[in-house]
Formats: structure tokens, C-alpha cells, sequence
């Protein structure tokens, strides 16, 4: 299962669940880090890494709408993707 989120037509971040539960975060704006890692419990702070694995407890359901929140509290557009790599830029 994976989501992309934009800010408009800027790509903002995507994020996979694999099927162990972990969430794999690829961030594309730097300045969204602190708060996309903290919405789905990760830590904060000043890693450069743009690719980060968060725990692993996850279930597909709660992840679904963990990434559809993302749209109520943040205005993102959040968008299913079913297949394909993850988005880099």
C-alpha cells in the first residue's frame, strides 16, 4: 500500500507499508520532515536521511487513514498509487 502527498502540484513526501508493518517515508521537501515524521511516530530533528523506515506495528488500515489525516490536518492531496517505484526527485 502506498500514498503519494503533494502541496499542489509539489511532490511533498511518499510513503509504502510493507507487509511487515513498517512505514517507509520518502521525503521531498526538507521542510516537512519534522512534522511527517512525527505524524507517523517517528523521531525529529536535523537527519538528512530522505529515505527512513519507522517502526514496525502498523496495520494497513491504520495506515490508511494515518495518510488520508494528512489531507484533513495539513491540506495535502494524498493519492493511492497501486503499483510503480516511489517518487523521487
Amino acid at each position: 500500500m502506498r500514498f503519494e502527498v503533494f502541496d499542489g502540484t509539489r511532490s511533498v513526501a511518499s510513503v509504502a507499508l510493507d507487509a511487515a508493518g513498517e512505514v517507509t517515508l520518502v521525503l521531498h521537501d526538507p521542510a516537512e520532515r519534522d512534522y511527517l515524521l512525527g505524524h507517523f511516530g517517528g523521531a525529529s530533528g536535523d537527519g538528512e536521511e530522505r529515505e527512513v523506515t519507522l517502526r514496525g506495528d502498523w496495520t494497513p488500515l491504520a495506515f490508511e487513514i494515518a495518510c488520508l489525516a494528512l489531507g484533513r490536518e495539513r491540506g495535502f492531496a494524498v493519492v493511492p498509487r497501486t503499483s510503480g517505484r516511489m517518487a523521487e526527485e
